[in-house]
C-alpha cells in the first residue's frame, strides 16, 4: 500500500496549542486490491462516539531526526494499512442514524512537527490542553465522509525526545483493537513480521432481525441519577473541571484489594474482587465523599466491559472492532466534551471508568526504543476516569481523571488517606 507525503514543519510550545505555522500535512493515500467497497459496521460500532480517541506516547531523547522518524512511520504505516485496511477508509451515513464503512483507501492523516519545547515541560504528562495539542484534531462540523479514521502526529522536541500522538476513530476501534493495531504497526517499523491477520468481519456482531425481549432489567442503560433536588444536569455540566493523574504503588493496590475482600471469601460463594475492581471502588468512594453527597443520593459507577470472551461462543481471536458495551446511543454522540450542553453526561454525582489494566499498551517501539510514558491524550468531561498499569508493569496503577475543580483537593485527600485507614473498603460507597 502506497503513502504519498508532503513535508511538514512547525513550532509547538507547551504553553499554547499549536501556535506554530505548519507548512503542510502528511497524508497517507493508499491503493489496494480487492479490499474496497462498502462494509457493514456492527451494532456495537454504531453506538460509539463520532470522535477520535486521543492517545499519547513520549520517547526519551534519541539520535533520530524528525525526517527519519517521519519516513519510518510513513513506510511502516503504509504496510500496516494493508493489513488493517478499514482504517484507511471513510464513514458514510446511510439513514436511520446508522453508518457504513467505505473501504476507499483515502488513507490516514500524518503530521510532523518540530517543537522548541522539551519533554520536561510536560511534567507528569497530565492530559491537559498542552498534551492535547500534540495530537491531530479535525473539524467535526465537516461531513463525516471527509474525516480520516486515523490521525497521527510525530513531534520532535528540542531535547531530542519524541512524542507520538494518535487519534483513532471510536466507531472503528475499542481499546484492545487500537492496541492491536499499534503493536503490529510498531513491529513493521522495527522490521519484524506482523502476527496473524486481524479478524475484520464485523457482521458477526450484527443484531438479528427479530430481537428477543430482555429477560432482566438493564439499569446500565437507564438515565444517570441526578443530584437530589435537581431536574437536570445542566448546572453540573457548567461547572469548571480539571484533569489530574494519581499513582498507586503495587503495595497500595494490594492494600485496597485486601480491604475490599476482608469479609468476602469463596466460602460464601463470592469471588474475590480483582485489583482493578478494588481500585475502581476506591475511586468511586473518594469521589462521593469529596462531593459531600447526601446519604440518600443515588450514584452510579459505569464500567466499560469487554465482551470478547463473555459471549457464547466467544468472538474470534484478534477480532478488530468494538466489542465493549455501555455507550451513548443518542444523536449527540460528538458532544462528550467539557462545556457542551448535549450528549450523555456521566459526571457528578456519577463516574465512568475505562480500564486499560489488561491491555497491551506498552512496548510501542518504532525503532527508536520504548516509550517512557503512554496514556490518554485528553479527558473529555467531568467524571471520566482512566485506570492503567504503571510504566514497567511493576504492579502499580495510574489513575487519570477529570473532576470539578471544587472537589479536586478533597478527592486527593480521601484518595490518599483512605488507603491507610483500617475501615473496610465497600465497593458500594457508604458515606
Amino acid at each position: 500500500m502506497k503513502v504519498r507525503l508532503q513535508a511538514a514543519t512547525g513550532c509547538l510550545s507547551p504553553e499554547t496549542e499549536k501556535n506554530g505555522e505548519i507548512d503542510g500535512y502528511l497524508h497517507g493515500e493508499t491503493s489496494q486490491g480487492d479490499t474496497g467497497g462498502y462494509r457493514c459496521l456492527s451494532d456495537s460500532d454504531q453506538v460509539r462516539a463520532l470522535t477520535h480517541a486521543p492517545i499519547i506516547y513520549f520517547y526519551p531523547p534519541v539520535n533520530v531526526s524528525l525526517e527519519s522518524a517521519t519516513e519510518i512511520l510513513r513506510h511502516s504505516l503504509s504496510e500496516a494499512l494493508v493489513i488493517f485496511y478499514p482504517l484507511a477508509g471513510r464513514l458514510h451515513w446511510i439513514g436511520g442514524g446508522r453508518l457504513v464503512l467505505e473501504c476507499n483507501a483515502l488513507g490516514a492523516l500524518l503530521i510532523a512537527v518540530e517543537s522548541d519545547a522539551t519533554i520536561d515541560d510536560f511534567g507528569d504528562f497530565v492530559p491537559t490542553q498542552e498534551i492535547r495539542a500534540l495530537i491531530p484534531s479535525v473539524d467535526y462540523d465537516k461531513p463525516i465522509h471527509e474525516l480520516p479514521l486515523l490521525l497521527v502526529q510525530v513531534t520532535k522536541f528540542s531535547c531530542a525526545g519524541i512524542s507520538l500522538g494518535l487519534g483513532t476513530s471510536h466507531i472503528m476501534t475499542d481499546g484492545l483493537s487500537a492496541s492491536q493495531f499499534i503493536s503490529e504497526w510498531a513491529k513493521i517499523a522495527r522490521g519484524e513480521q506482523p502476527n496473524s491477520s486481524p479478524f475484520l468481519d464485523r457482521s458477526i456482531l450484527l443484531a438479528p432481525e427479530h430481537l428477543s425481549a430482555p429477560v432482566f432489567d438493564h439499569p446500565e442503560y437507564s438515565p444517570q441519577p441526578l443530584l437530589i433536588g435537581k431536574q437536570d444536569h445542566m448546572e453540573e455540566r457548567k461547572r469548571e473541571s480539571a484533569t489530574l493523574t494519581l499513582k498507586l504503588s503495587k503495595d497500595q493496590v494490594e492494600k485496597l484489594k485486601d480491604k475490599a475482600n476482608k469479609d468476602r471469601s469463596a466460602s460464601n460463594n463470592k469471588r474475590p474482587y480483582t485489583r482493578y475492581e478494588a481500585v475502581a471502588g476506591h475511586i468511586w468512594r473518594s469521589a462521593c465523599k469529596a462531593s459531600q453527597h447526601e446519604r440518600q443520593q443515588p450514584t452510579t459507577l459505569s464500567i466499560i466491559a469487554d465482551a470478547r470472551n463473555r459471549m457464547e461462543p466467544p468472538l474470534p481471536p484478534r477480532y478488530f472492532g468494538n466489542a465493549t458495551f455501555r455507550e451513548d446511543v443518542t444523536q449527540f454522540r460528538n458532544f462528550h466534551t467539557v462545556g457542551c450542553a448535549k450528549g450523555a453526561f456521566y459526571g457528578n454525582p456519577n463516574l465512568e471508568i475505562t480500564s486499560w489494566a489488561r491491555l497491551p499498551i506498552y512496548g510501542a517501539d518504532f525503532g527508536w526504543g520504548e516509550e517512557i510514558y503512554m496514556g490518554p491524550g485528553a479527558i473529555g468531561y467531568d467524571g471520566k476516569v482512566f485506570v492503567f498499569p504503571g510504566q514497567g508493569l511493576d504492579g502499580s496503577f495510574l489513575v487519570a481523571l477529570r473532576l470539578q475543580v471544587r472537589h479536586i483537593d478533597a478527592f486527593q485527600k480521601f484518595f490518599n488517606e483512605d488507603i491507610c485507614s483500617q475501615e473496610p473498603l465497600s465497593i458500594n460507597p457508604s458515606l
